[in-house]
């Protein structure tokens, strides 16, 4: 039942599993906010392994279409049905000109936007703000973690993950 597959699906993730990215300019110090993520594959397989993938699917809707994608960030609806449980969530990308991955990526957030609501990586978002040293671009902008700034989130994230194992403070 989803019910007895509950604390699997909330279960924190390990930190070689997490990804992160930075959110903000980064500061004069070259420090960014950092956010936690998963990928789309890593909730399917929770999925799999929670509840087997037999007792799961999921369906798309793209909700533009045309010269409208682009500008909009290519929303698209996802709906994710465990057991017999429907959730249903929309993703999307940065709107602007689209690359090779534009598609797949805004799929990929929809999906990973209706698996949350089932509890995979939901706890994410209670994660504690970290800032961390980043790669600057040649525009200014982050480009990714340097290496000091990976240490520090993996060792934000294993911190929290140990302090609120059990606690129920991560959903």
């Amino acid at each position: 039942t989803l019910a007895a597959a509950l604390p699997e699906l909330r279960r924190p993730f390990g930190v070689a599993a997490i990804k992160a990215k930075p959110q903000t300019k980064p500061s004069e110090s070259g420090d960014s906010l950092v956010t936690f993520y998963i990928d789309a594959r890593l909730a399917a397989e929770r999925l799999n392994h929670a509840v087997g993938p037999e007792n799961w699917s999921d369906g798309y809707r793209l909700l533009c279409e045309g010269s409208d994608a682009p500008i909009l960030g290519v929303p698209v609806e996802c709906r994710l049905r465990v057991f017999d449980v429907l959730k249903t969530d929309v993703g999307q990308i940065q709107p602007g000109p689209l690359d090779d991955k534009a598609w797949k990526s805004a799929y990929s957030d929809a999906f990973k936007r209706a698996a949350v609501k089932f509890g995979i990586g939901a706890y994410l978002y209670a994660l504690p703000h970290v800032w961390a040293q980043v790669v600057i671009g040649r525009d200014g902008k982050a480009r990714g973690l340097t290496e000091a700034g990976w240490t520090k989130i993996r060792g934000a994230y294993t911190t929290w993950t140990r302090g609120t194992r059990g606690s129920g403070k991560h959903g």
